[in-house]
């Protein structure tokens, strides 16, 4: 498998679970909460656990083998605005990944008083970022992210 493909099945497959805000999200004994996608050979889960902090870890197999992991943790800082509505902008920044580092959403994303910017270093190798959301100006979200492809391709 090559970079260009994992690349865009990780786009793919985000899009197709949380970033769609309609993807079927199922239940664990343990309380933790995942999201999967599969095309031929290829798997995405996104499982994750809490609301406020969350904390997931998100994976990519080809068949039973493992090439692809990030690790996150995210917060939303205000108690007066709902946090479906931080939550749906998120969505929407998600919805708008870069091809060469698809792990988030895009380097910054701007809609009426809410903006969205993504900070990434690193590569498809080993790699971590933060992205964090304002509303009006004011700190609301924000989330930080590390991982790494576990073989080469």
């Amino acid at each position: 498998m090559d970079e260009l493909t994992l690349r865009n099945f990780l786009i793919e497959a985000k899009a197709n679970t949380y970033a769609s805000g309609r993807a079927e999200k199922t239940y664990n004994q343990d309380g933790s909460k995942q999201f999967r996608f599969s095309k031929g050979v290829m798997s995405y889960r996104d499982r994750y656990l809490g609301k406020n902090p969350v904390l997931g870890v998100e994976s990519v197999k080809i068949g039973d083998i493992l090439i692809w992991s990030m690790n996150y943790i995210g917060h939303t800082f205000v108690d007066d605005l709902p946090t479906g509505a931080i939550l749906g902008f998120l969505r929407q920044a998600l919805q708008k990944p870069i091809l060469e580092l698809p792990f988030r959403g895009p380097e910054s994303f701007s809609e009426g008083e809410w903006n969205y910017k993504h900070n990434i270093q690193g590569d498809l190798e080993i790699f971590h970022g933060e992205e964090w959301i304002k509303h009006q100006g004011e700190l609301v979200y924000r989330l930080a992210y590390s991982g790494t492809t576990n073989v080469d391709i």
